[in-house]
């Protein structure tokens, strides 16, 4: 399996009067770093245990994370940023602040010797990747925040939200008036976490491990295993997050097909359809975040390359295929008129001659028809099926522009792609 080299960690235990955070974060480097499950590069993670998690030391672990990402060849926006903290966590009662306590901790010379999560929060803030998740293992941990929405529900709305783009996430052990408590081999937090890091919670077809993963874990199990130590203990992981955008946490190792079905999306290119084209890119894109398929449309051409080898190779590469019907997509064909055309672009192949090679090809091909047009009178869309219907068992079909509700739309044409996406995978 190939690295996750999006992947870069800072994991501390302090160890100390408390031997067992040590060993939770020797756990979690080792699932991190296996190269059969989450599969982080070793040179991008740093385990900071015992004599080594100082306060200098945590510090120093810091700037130097910050080197290894702005050295990497990984870009920003992909970059992945996962540190752990497991040890001892301390509120000043004059004012609220919440602190760390290092290896090297002096009750006597707090402001010295303690490392204030504030800094800590802010210095990962400053760090240049878009996708950053702090977990803290430590009593109390839930007074440390970004500081901008404090979320103490589990739901399924705030996990899909976590996972559809970049953001930062502070993933707490327990809550502000909590404390954190040791199980058997770890402390019961992090015996959860280190299982949801395996996929505990992951589809086994589905190859990233996600925050909506580890939040669907956590938050379960995490209340139920605390209690069992004793009646009246309590422990409540929350979490804190902060410019809400998908998060991939690490690699999973999945059973199933390696490479996931990519779908490619053919439209006409006119204004008219640009809508439609929005519209059905966001409802994939959720799935897409999941690594349940991948998708393909032609605004994702890159710059200063030649347009009919980037849709050529995709379409080749494509197991389905999603016309996005209209009067324009009929009319976008490359007849002798267009190529007598002063605007005639040789390198552009328009919707219907892509449609015709995806047939050629024996592509899965779905007629998604978004506006009013005579497609049915055109030999590429005969015996195929087209969506959406006018109701649940007709054979009329009803555009998208004439539904009031049209996301309910493009999720029946996912609902549909995805199951063609499992059968696909069946036949691998």
């Amino acid at each position: 399996m190939s690295a996750f080299k999006e992947g870069f960690a800072l994991i501390i235990g302090v160890g100390n009067d408390l031997p067992t955070t040590a060993t939770d974060a020797k756990a979690i480097a080792d699932t991190l770093l296996n190269p059969e499950k989450a599969g982080y590069p070793a040179e991008q993670v740093i385990l900071l245990t015992e004599q080594q998690a100082t306060k200098e030391g945590i510090l120093d672990g810091l700037a130097q994370l910050s080197e290894l990402i702005e050295e990497s060849e990984v870009d920003n926006k992909d970059a992945t940023l996962f540190v752990y903290y497991s040890g001892h966590g301390w509120k000043r009662t004059s004012d609220d602040a919440y602190f760390f306590q290092p290896y090297d901790a002096d009750f006597d010379d707090i402001d010295g010797t303690f490392v204030a999560a504030a800094e800590v929060l802010e210095s990962i803030d400053e760090l240049a990747t878009k996708k950053q998740i702090v977990i803290l293992d430590a009593c109390y941990a839930g007074n440390a925040k970004f500081g901008v929405l404090d979320i103490r529900a589990a739901t399924a709305t705030i996990a899909h939200d976590l996972d559809m783009g970049s953001g930062r996430i502070l993933l707490a052990s327990s809550t502000k008036d909590q404390k954190s408590y040791i199980g058997r081999d770890y402390s019961v937090f992090t015996e959860v976490l280190i299982e949801a890091l395996n996929g505990a919670a992951t589809h086994k077809n589905i190859p990233f491990v996600t925050f909506a993963n580890l939040w669907q874990h956590l938050s379960v199990e995490v209340p139920q295993r605390a209690a069992a130590l004793g009646s009246t203990i309590q422990q409540v992981p929350v979490i804190n997050v902060s410019d809400l955008t998908p998060t991939r946490i690490c690699r999973h190792a999945f059973v199933g097909v390696p490479d996931v079905p990519k779908v490619f999306l053919i439209s006409s290119g006119s204004d008219k359809d640009a809508e439609y084209l929005e519209g059905l890119q966001d409802m994939l894109k959720a799935w897409a975040n999941q690594g349940v398929i991948q998708q393909w449309d032609a605004t994702k051409m890159l710059a200063g390359s030649f347009i009919s080898n980037q849709l050529e190779k995709n379409l080749k590469d494509a197991e389905i295929v999603v016309g996005l019907i209209s009067v324009d997509y009929l009319n976008d064909d490359d007849d002798l008129d267009r190529r007598n055309s002063p605007t005639y672009r040789p390198d552009i192949k328009k919707a219907m001659v892509q449609t015709r090679t995806a047939i050629e090809q024996g592509k899965a091909f779905i007629p998604f028809v978004v506006r009013y047009c005579p497609f049915q009178h055109y030999p590429e869309f005969k015996g195929r099926n087209p969506i959406p219907k006018k109701r649940k068992g007709s054979k009329e079909v009803k555009p998208v522009s004439a539904w009031p509700d049209k996301d309910a739309v493009y999720d029946l044409v996912v609902e549909q792609i995805i199951t063609l996406s499992e059968a696909l995978r069946k036949e691998a």
